[in-house]
């Protein structure tokens, strides 16, 4: 059974599990600082050969982590039950490496850090000891350092009833302890029981660049709507049992407050949420050409103190209900004096009852040009009396009460 002190073993002089002090050692870990000073983030010793299995250390990794720690190169590590990297320990995981967990198993940061550095040629790779989704539960960021993933491939997560995905990102307390932070590079998440990744609230997604997420049984992702900055169009989502990135919010956390850019994923963005009807715009937003937000029922987007600009001259920027129809979701209301606009934007299916029955409420300032409000249970626009609009070039379709509610009407 391999503990602390036989992966520290590995750490300090067996690093590449050939066995001597010579070698490539000195590669790997240029290699696992994150690169060898030539801009191309590699070692200088190339690719090097693949250690024999005889030559790993003990690969039952059943303790908790302590200390320090390194996962040597080409080895194949068992991972058995719930593990903790633990305050002040740094896991570090070479390239070609492989964790294969038991049933239930667990990786979490619970106060410390995790650096794991593959390569496209030797990914690392998480996964179950059986090839079905949530043989194990996947690994669980709950610590605010400057934890690392590329080219990782995570497989077969989310056992878990709570998080279930393969990777989750969070806070220790219930979300009210210091953020989980992560950057996610070039990995792959695939064949989870419930979503690919996961991140709450209290989460930092550094980066999320590069990724692939696909055949997982559920959403492709899980996000609280302050992470979406984070995300890139790059990544790919293919085969999910819910082909869409589901964001939810609280009470305590419906605000999104940081500028940011809302890509176009290729897949859309879904409003889901338990207890709260909308998420509060306190930041700049611009939504890319091409965008899709939906809405489940009696939730929408109120943008109170920020900007949301919604512009493209390419693809349409859609804002829609989940189901067709009107009145499936509330709208979008804008209360801010900012400068909103929406060009080539499609609103559709709004008019729920607590945005005054619209696609689009106006109690701030806002500018809407060449786009189509349609299929509202209410008005296409309504105009509240201090609100400022300018329309120009809409198209209006299947409005209950007409296209824009002016005040004094």
């Amino acid at each position: 059974m391999l503990g602390a002190a036989g992966w520290l073993a590995v750490a300090s002089g067996l690093a590449g599990c050939s066995g001597d002090d010579t070698g490539d050692d000195a590669g790997d870990e240029t290699d696992d600082a994150g690169g060898d000073g030539n801009g191309t983030g590699e070692s200088d010793d190339g690719v090097g050969e693949t250690p024999t299995p005889v030559d790993c250390l003990d690969p039952a990794i059943e303790e908790n982590i302590t200390t320090d720690t390194t996962l040597g190169r080409g080895c194949t590590f068992t991972l058995g039950g719930e593990i903790r990297i633990q305050e002040g320990a740094t896991l570090t995981v070479q390239r070609g490496v492989t964790v294969e967990a038991t049933e239930g198993s667990l990786l979490q940061l619970d106060d410390g850090r995790v650096v794991a550095r593959g390569t496209e040629d030797q990914p690392i790779v998480f996964r179950g000891t059986e090839d079905e989704p949530g043989h194990w539960e996947g690994i669980r960021i709950l610590a605010e350092a400057d934890n690392v993933l590329e080219h990782v491939q995570i497989s077969h997560g989310g056992g878990s009833t709570f998080f279930k995905a393969n990777l989750s990102v969070a806070a220790a307390g219930s979300d009210t302890g210091p953020p989980g932070r992560v950057a996610v590079r070039n990995c792959e998440f695939t064949d989870s029981a419930g979503a690919g990744v996961r991140a709450s609230a209290a989460a930092t997604l550094d980066a999320f660049e590069n990724n692939r997420i696909a055949n997982n049984l559920g959403e492709a992702m899980g996000l609280h709507p302050a992470n979406i900055g984070s995300l890139d169009s790059s990544s790919t989502y293919e085969n999910n049992g819910d082909q869409y990135v589901g964001l939810r919010w609280s009470s305590t956390s419906q605000a999104v407050t940081e500028d940011a850019t809302w890509p176009n994923l290729g897949i859309p963005y879904r409003l889901i949420t338990a207890n709260v009807d909308f998420i509060n715009i306190e930041g700049t937003i611009d939504v890319a050409p091409g965008a899709e937000l939906e809405s489940t029922s009696g939730l929408g987007v109120a943008v109170t103190s920020g900007t949301l600009v919604a512009t493209s001259e390419d693809e349409p920027i859609v804002f829609r209900g989940v189901e067709d129809g009107q009145g499936n979701w509330e709208g979008i209301r804008i209360e801010s004096d900012a400068d909103n606009e929406f060009d080539n934007a499609v609103v559709s299916d709004g008019g729920g009852t607590t945005f005054s029955k619209a696609n689009i409420k106006v109690d701030g300032r806002a500018t809407v040009r060449n786009s189509e409000l349609t299929d509202s249970a209410g008005w296409g626009i309504f105009l509240g009396e201090e609100g400022a609009l300018t329309a120009e070039n809409n198209t209006f379709e299947n409005n209950a009460e007409g296209e824009i509610r002016r005040p004094e009407e």
